[in-house]
């Protein structure tokens, strides 16, 4: 690299992969502290080793000894990534391999294929290796997850006079009237007790605010033209005006289940920025889980019975004295003392396959009986796992077809956001920007050229773009 200025992309793709211990173990490098010297007579730069210094001067390969200084190490090969439909694909990867054979292509089914590329990467002799996920694995249901209702669900119980007794029960009863001479219930000849019946009532609370749930029955919806089942709108939020006149308590947890639903807080913040006109913060009343299938397989407890088993069983024998000896030996060399705790999972069981007893304070004959299984799989969806853990370690995003994007909040809109957000340097194409819809496009254009709205005075935030016609909007 002797004359040679590297691009800051370049530079900072470096830095990002020897910053990140998992791509860092991908180059097999160690870091070197101490103090960088001026060069030798042969231009060769010269470091002084000193752990003490704690600044980082160059990285040593692991198999070999040999010092690589920071902006000589890095990945051989370019990383790339490709977004794409997921029905153009695999023609994506014929065409690339088509006009630049000399490159490599990887196609990303699982959240694991993502260090697998990234492998490559660190040692492959291509000049890049490149990527290939579909948007639809932006979707929580591709990674063993599904959207769910997120609420807290409230049981009531009320009494009231029955109307329609049994046929057997008449002859003993005498019909109860209002003042209108209306039959409202029935009560006991021989004691004059009104016959009544307990019915229970649900409704639902937000877990942040705890307020009642309030919405439009469906009934009362108004009819909506254009229907859209691709699911790229599910996270997309509700900045419709609602008529709080048509609002009552809602008991059904299907209308939870049918669209995601949020709730207008009423918090001192809330409160705080209506005096400011800005717009309410929310609360999603949804969440990710996993799937059925997985829940069933991998049953677990509530907070409360993991706590008792935990102060009960786990914890007692950590709380054990030991020896002046044992701490002394820990303190020398606490990897030799200390071993790693198998990660497991307590799920409550039957009396012959319980490995743990849990005895009730009050009722000390009743017992609990739990076992201790393997946790479930890890079910990071692809971009997810990306943005968490190698974010910045991609040179080159290009999203194809960035068009379906076109939304503030909903699955393949994040997904494309944190693809941009993992690389050094990122290309949106597509030859249908914009779609008919002001509200999306302005978050979707934002993502592609933010300097285009921040030039006219506006930001992220949403509400004049929601509530202002387009004629209103700076010049």
């Amino acid at each position: 690299m002797n004359g040679y200025t590297q691009p800051q992309w370049m530079r900072q793709l470096r830095r990002t992969w020897l910053k990140n211990p998992r791509t860092r173990a991908m180059l097999h490098l160690e870091p070197v502290y101490g103090e960088r010297l001026p060069q030798n007579a042969h231009g060769e730069a010269q470091i002084r080793e000193d752990k003490s210094t704690r600044q980082i001067v160059a990285y040593r390969r692991i198999d070999s000894g040999e010092l690589v200084l920071p902006e000589q190490a890095g990945p051989l090969s370019l990383p790339v990534l490709v977004t794409t439909p997921k029905k153009v694909t695999k023609e994506f990867a014929r065409e690339i391999n088509a006009a630049w054979p000399q490159a490599e292509t990887i196609m990303v089914q699982r959240y694991d294929d993502i260090t697998y590329w990234l492998q490559r990467c660190a040692v492959s002799e291509a000049p890049a290796v490149i990527a290939i996920c579909s948007h639809s694995q932006s979707q929580p249901r591709g990674s063993g997850r599904s959207w769910e209702p997120a609420m807290l669900e409230k049981h009531s119980t009320e009494h009231h006079l029955v109307t329609e007794p049994a046929a057997e029960l008449l002859p003993e009863l005498e019909g109860i009237l209002d003042p209108h001479d209306q039959l409202i219930g029935y009560r006991s000849r021989a004691t004059g007790e009104p016959l009544m019946e307990a019915r229970t009532k649900t409704h639902y609370r937000c877990p942040d605010c705890f307020g009642l749930i309030l919405g439009i029955p469906d009934r009362l919806q108004p009819a909506k033209t254009d229907q859209r089942d691709d699911g790229s709108e599910l996270l997309q939020q509700e900045d419709e005006e609602e008529n709080e006149s048509l609002k009552s308590v809602v008991t059904s947890r299907g209308w939870f289940e049918k669209k995601p639903r949020w709730c207008t807080c009423v918090h001192t913040r809330n409160a705080e920025r209506t005096r400011q006109h800005q717009k309410s913060l929310r609360t999603p009343l949804w969440t990710q889980a996993r799937v059925q299938t997985t829940q069933q397989k991998y049953p677990s407890i509530s907070y409360r019975e993991w706590t008792q088993v935990i102060d009960t069983v786990i914890q007692p024998p950590l709380r054990k004295r030991v020896s002046v000896d044992h701490v002394e030996t820990a303190q020398k060399d606490p990897c030799q003392v200390l071993s790693a705790r198998q990660a497991t999972r307590i799920t409550r069981t039957s009396e012959g396959m319980a490995t743990i007893q849990v005895h009730h304070a009050a009722d000390p004959l009743s017992v609990d009986y739990y076992d201790q299984i393997a946790p479930p799989p890890d079910s990071f969806g692809v971009y997810e796992y990306l943005i968490r853990f190698f974010e910045g370690c991609v040179a080159l995003s290009i999203v194809d077809e960035s068009h379906n994007g076109r939304a503030q909040n909903s699955d393949i809109a994040r997904a494309l956001h944190r693809v941009m957000r993992a690389a050094q340097s990122h290309m949106l194409t597509s030859g249908t920007h914009y779609g008919g819809d002001v509200a999306s496009f302005y978050f979707y254009w934002y993502r592609f050229n933010p300097r285009f709205w921040k030039r006219l005075g506006l930001t992220w935030c949403q509400g004049r773009c929601n509530h202002e016609p387009i004629e209103n909007w700076p010049p």
